[in-house]
């Protein structure tokens, strides 16, 4: 069965019960704006049922690619919707921005396409805000992660208190591949794999480990590449952190589809 080809969501069936079932858990809008920003693509949409939305800095939303609710959708769901984190969440506006890094040029899957293609004027459906990767309470904050991590880094550290600190070390592949990010109280450090990979990143481990960041009074959030998210964790662990005390949230792994 060939998948629907489209850009735009597909409209609903009025004879499928199951979009009425689930409306509330999704929301329409419409793309404003679409900028390649280097290796980074920018999209920003309009929704006017924002106001009844609940979202907290960290979380993101699915778009719908194809419909979920069709033949196709229904027997292939893992090929319906993408995850991508929100960058931006403007209430007043009615609008929300979200960014997704274009790792590869030759890359074919349907979330990267999206990505890719998506212009202003088109037609947006999308599931949540949703997602449990949040900023907590603590007297210091420390973010660990590669560029596709600091998506969700950036409204988070924004997010921090005050009168809390934080300290963010993120990887990138050089300086063009970097977010811009606002540490308010505390330290931004800036690691550059230059040609070394991504996966299991040693150099982002030897930044944690130098930075020697204690345990006590703080909270940890570890995102990225799965398996640089599972070496990170276990260092701060041989440490004496808390395992509750580390948030982990891979964002991608090698050769898997459906992550963020």
């Amino acid at each position: 069965m060939a998948p629907p080809t489209r850009r735009q969501p597909a409209t609903h069936s009025t004879i499928n019960p199951l979009p009425r079932f689930f409306a509330k858990h999704f929301a329409d809008g419409v793309v404003i704006q679409a900028e390649t920003l280097g290796c980074w693509r920018a999209v920003r949409i309009h929704c006017p049922a924002m106001h009844r939305l609940n979202y907290a800095p960290g979380q993101h939303v699915r778009i719908e690619i194809r419909d979920p609710f069709s033949l196709y959708g229904i027997l292939r769901p893992v090929e319906t919707m993408r995850t991508y984190t929100i960058w931006d969440w403007d209430r007043q506006a009615l609008a929300f921005e979200l960014r997704a890094h274009l790792y590869r040029s030759d890359g074919d899957g349907i979330g990267l396409n999206w990505m890719r293609e998506v212009r202003g004027g088109d037609r947006v459906r999308f599931w949540g805000p949703q997602g449990n990767f949040l900023v907590g309470s603590a007297p210091r904050h420390l973010f660990v992660g590669d560029e596709t991590a600091s998506v969700a880094f950036g409204p988070m550290l924004r997010a921090v208190g005050a009168d809390e600190e934080s300290i963010a070390i993120v990887e990138a592949e050089n300086p063009d591949a970097m977010l811009p990010l606002t540490v308010t109280n505390g330290e931004l450090r800036r690691v550059y794999r230059l040609g070394a990979s991504p996966v299991a990143s040693t150099r982002l481990l030897e930044a944690v480990a130098n930075a020697g960041v204690a345990a006590h009074n703080t909270l940890a959030y570890v995102a990225g590449e799965a398996k640089t998210c599972q070496i990170v964790r276990r260092h701060l662990i041989a440490e004496g952190w808390e395992p509750t005390r580390i948030q982990v949230k891979p964002f991608w792994a090698p050769g898997k589809r459906g992550l963020h």
